[in-house]
């Protein structure tokens, strides 16, 4: 369970993890495959995640080990293919899945990044 703080008498309560971006698993990937041509496809290298509010939508994180956060997001029913490149462990023993993923050019998605606000 994940535990935030109330600022007002510092006592833990806690918080909905619903609305964690959680990985994606090679195997509920599966559906997502097609049997369209890769030829006119943008490709994204990530960590792909569910998007807890947007069952259509998934998120991807190419920059997920590194300081600088940036995701993408995508309607499935854009994505045309994907390829598995390499599962990622960390120390604690839970694996990231990074993937190729095969985008239709074209489709619009949504790119977050982290700003300073001076």
């Amino acid at each position: 369970m994940v535990y935030g703080k109330d600022s007002k008498n510092d006592k833990k309560f806690p918080e909905n993890e619903t609305n964690a971006l959680l990985p994606f698993h090679s195997s509920e990937l599966m559906k997502f495959k097609s049997d369209e041509t890769t030829k006119d496809a943008v490709i994204f290298y990530g960590v792909p995640f569910k998007n807890p509010s947007k069952k259509d939508k998934i998120v991807i994180s190419p920059t997920m080990f590194s300081t600088s956060s940036i995701f993408y997001e995508f309607s499935i029913a854009d994505i045309i293919t994907w390829d598995e490149v390499e599962k990622i462990v960390n120390p604690s023993g839970t694996s990231l899945t990074l993937i190729k993923l095969y985008v239709r050019r074209g489709c619009v998605a949504i790119r977050y990044e982290p700003v300073l606000i001076e």
